[in-house]
């Protein structure tokens, strides 16, 4: 639990020395857009836990910082996407950028005389965890503002 913590606390310091003014759950929504892709709203509430409606007014607050941004679909009128903007997506690449070396810095601080083993069980553990590895995930995240991926193709990459 206190590694866990300790996660949270990175993530927190990365944003807070990025200078942005994104809380966690938003940011954990940027995350789900950048790894997955383009979102229904309907379905990035449920990626996040968090019910539609609080889904909304959080994505009104991401639009209107720039990070996100809303399409409605062609063949569904009452249907909307939500994909990152390129601002949106430079902020979780500077973010996880950060944060992996500010976690390169903890584990070299540790003294684990075998870091690569270290690292790869970590990688192992988010794997379970439902998250993608880390060259998987940059590759959705360079593909990230792309609207015209469906959501069909999003679970297929």
């Amino acid at each position: 639990m206190a590694l866990s913590r300790a996660m949270v606390a990175l993530t927190v310091r990365s944003l807070n020395e990025l200078g942005t003014d994104v809380t966690l759950t938003q940011y954990r929504t940027l995350i789900v857009l950048a790894s997955q892709g383009p979102q229904r709203t309907a379905d990035l509430a449920r990626e996040v836990s968090v019910r539609p409606s609080t889904v909304s007014r959080m994505c009104d607050r991401l639009v209107a910082r720039g990070l996100v941004r809303r399409q409605p679909d062609d063949t569904d009128r009452r249907v909307v996407w939500v994909a990152l903007t390129d601002a949106g997506k430079d902020l979780v690449g500077q973010a996880m950028t950060l944060r992996r070396q500010l976690l390169s810095d903890l584990v070299a601080a540790t003294g684990v005389p075998d870091a690569e083993t270290f690292a790869a069980t970590a990688e192992r553990l988010a794997t379970i965890a439902g998250e993608l590895p880390d060259p998987m995930w940059w590759n959705q995240w360079q593909r990230s503002t792309d609207l015209t991926r469906t959501h069909s193709d999003q679970k297929a990459a």
